[in-house]
Formats: structure tokens, C-alpha cells, sequence
């Protein structure tokens, strides 16, 4: 249904002649209010939803054919964000959205997307230490493959897509997109740019490192150029990978003062893997400990070694359900960790 009514769109776009466009555009924007209404459908229940989408106008265009909405307003709702921001819907509003045929035998189409604005709806505090306050998009280019058979399924993928990017922040849809977040971090208000790129078959949208060392510079902990690089490459989950490693940093330090014979080396990568893998993920986590293994410049071959199987450890700690509560013991008294270098 959805494809169809994108094709309809473009064909009456083509039929239009010079005399008849400017009366027809009622006709446009009745059956563009049809396409959003399939789209909300289409994505109901999904982990991206698209709820109450509307227009202001809408135009058809030429060359390529294609179809142009302006004043597109609608409720995203991506539960993912409320793990990292703490809010899962955002109010967006776009300038302009364009939906053109990209190709003659309308296989697929290409969104493009232009000055856009995504603002978090109701609380967006995950942590004292964040506060996503808006994402201005400057542009934002996606291309679609419609199925004749099953344009559900085309939807469906599409979102699946989308869902991997937000959990993994990666994807093989040829994502073009340049934006910026504004955000509070620390009680500063900071400002970063989003842009992606590409690598092989996968495309990426990454914090500006400039950006993102200026902001890391504010949290305790070390942050090498190799872990910025890790951090870059996760945008969502950016606030979570800072907060939980300054978080770790001083926690352990608190720990210590309170008990003298606590390994705090030891103590400090645990927690911090073991806090990352509740959150992120364990793949996640695992990148971001063996970065700053990486980064580092001082610590000794035996170093490395005591710090990558304590991260292991952290890792299996969050995989066994333990409570972070357990660890201070189990740090202290588990022979699977190393409290000493060797």
C-alpha cells in the first residue's frame, strides 16, 4: 500500500502540466496525508515509531520526480533513547522533507531531509551529569528500497535498520546526514557536531573529536586519543560512556578512602566494566576497556594484562546478574580477579 501510494504521487507528478500545478497541489497533499497516515501504521509497535505525523503543504517536484513536504511535524518515539538520554519521544519538527523516486522504475526512493529540530519530550536527565536539550539537523539524506510484493517488509527493514544504528551505532543504509546537539554536561552547556561517514560497506554518524575532547576534558578519568575515537564512533551512548567512567574513577577512589585493603585498581576496572555492560552492552563495554588499554603510554605489558582480565571480569560480573552492591566483596575476596600486578 505504502509503495503504491508513493508511486501514485509520482506519476500525477508527471501528468501535471504547467497550466494545471498550481491547482493540483490540493490533490498532492491529500494523497501525501495518506502516505503518513500508512507510514504511521507501518511503523506501529516498532522500536522506531513515527506517531501523528503532519504537513503543512505539500508540492510536487521535477527532475527527479518526486514529491516536497513542508512544516513536517510528528512524535518519534525511540525507546533506545531513554536508556542513554532518559527520555524515549521526541517532538520534530522538519523545514522540509523531500521524497523523490530513485530510480525510473521507482525501486526505491531517497528521503532528504532539511533543517531539521529534535527536541526530548518530558524529563531527559539520566543522570545529573546530562541534559539532551535538542538535535538540529542540517540535512539528512536516506535512501529506500520498496518491495512491489511486500512494501511492509521494505518498512520493516527499514526500521530494523535504524534500531541496529541506535544500539550498535552503525548501519549499512547509506545514511548521509550533518547535525548538531546541544546538551548540558557537568552543569556546562556544550554543543557538538554529528556527521556521518563511511567504512567499506557501513556508515557511521560520529561526534566531531574536537568537540568531544573539550567535553571529555571536564570528566575525570583518561581519555586517549584511541578511546575518543570508540566514544566518536557512539553517539547515543556518548553521555553513558563518559558519565560511567568518571562515576567509576570516583567511586573507587570513595571506596578506598573508606577501606584501606581495597584493591583500587582492581576495584576501578571492574566496576567500570561491569557498569558499561549493564548499559551498552558487552561488545560496547569491551571496546571502550580495551581503548584505554590502547591509549595508554605508562602502564607495562603486565599492566595491560591485570587491567584487560579484570574488565573480562567486570563483564561476566554484569552477564551473572551480580548487584554492584556484591562487588567491593567480590573483588576482595573472588580468585578471579587480580588485585595485584603480577
Amino acid at each position: 500500500m505504502l509503495k503504491k501510494i508513493l508511486i501514485g504521487l509520482f506519476v500525477f507528478a508527471l501528468l501535471v502540466g504547467v497550466g494545471a500545478y498550481f491547482g493540483a497541489q490540493a490533490l498532492v497533499k491529500k494523497g501525501s496525508e495518506q502516505v503518513l497516515v500508512e507510514l504511521e501504521k507501518a511503523t506501529e509497535g516498532k522500536a522506531v515509531e513515527i506517531v501523528r505525523p503532519k504537513i503543512a503543504d505539500a508540492k510536487v517536484s521535477f527532475m527527479p520526480t518526486g514529491v516536497e513536504w513542508s512544516g513536517f511535524s510528528a512524535e518519534i518515539r525511540v525507546p533506545g533513547f531513554s536508556e542513554v538520554w532518559g527520555s524515549g519521544s521526541l517532538d520534530t519538527q522538519f523545514e522540509s522533507i523531500k521524497v523523490e523516486a530513485g530510480d525510473s522504475n521507482y525501486e526505491s526512493v531517497v528521503v532528504d531531509v532539511r533543517n531539521g529540530l529534535l527536541k526530548p519530550l518530558g524529563t531527559t536527565k539520566r543522570s545529573e551529569e546530562f541534559e539532551l536539550k535538542s538535535f538540529a539537523i542540517k540535512e539528512l539524506a536516506l535512501p529506500i528500497a520498496l518491495s512491489a510484493d511486500r512494501p511492509e517488509e521494505s518498512v520493516s527493514k527499514l526500521i530494523s535498520e535504524l534500531s541496529a544504528f541506535v544500539a550498535q551505532g552503525s548501519t549499512t543504509s547509506p545514511i548521509a546526514m550533518e547535525g548538531v546537539v546541544d546538551f548540558m554536561a557537568n552543569g556546562q552547556a556544550r554543543q557538538a557536531t554529528l556527521r556521518s561517514v563511511q567504512e567499506g560497506d557501513e556508515y557511521f554518524v560520529e561526534i566531531d573529536r574536537g568537540d568531544l575532547k573539550a567535553i571529555a576534558a571536564g570528566f575525570d578519568g583518561e581519555w586517549s586519543d584511541a578511546t575518543i575515537d570508540v566514544v566518536a564512533r557512539h553517539p547515543l551512548q556518548a553521555p553513558a560512556l563518559m558519565y560511567l567512567t568518571e562515576y567509576s574513577v570516583q567511586k573507587s577512589k570513595a571506596m578506598k578512602a573508606d577501606d584501606p585493603s581495597l584493591p583500587e585498581d582492581a576495584y576501578r576496572h571492574v566496576l567500570w566494566s561491569y557498569l558499561l555492560t549493564q548499559r551498552v552492552g558487552e561488545k560496547l563495554a569491551k571496546k571502550v576497556t580495551d581503548s584505554h588499554e590502547v591509549g595508554s603510554t605508562t602502564n607495562t605489558a603486565a599492566d595491560h594484562e591485570m587491567d584487560y582480565h579484570n574488565n573480562a571480569v567486570g563483564r561476566m560480573y554484569a552477564q551473572q546478574g551480580k548487584s554492584e552492591d556484591d562487588l567491593v566483596r567480590l573483588v576482595k575476596t573472588d580468585p578471579a580477579v587480580i588485585r595485584t600486578y603480577p
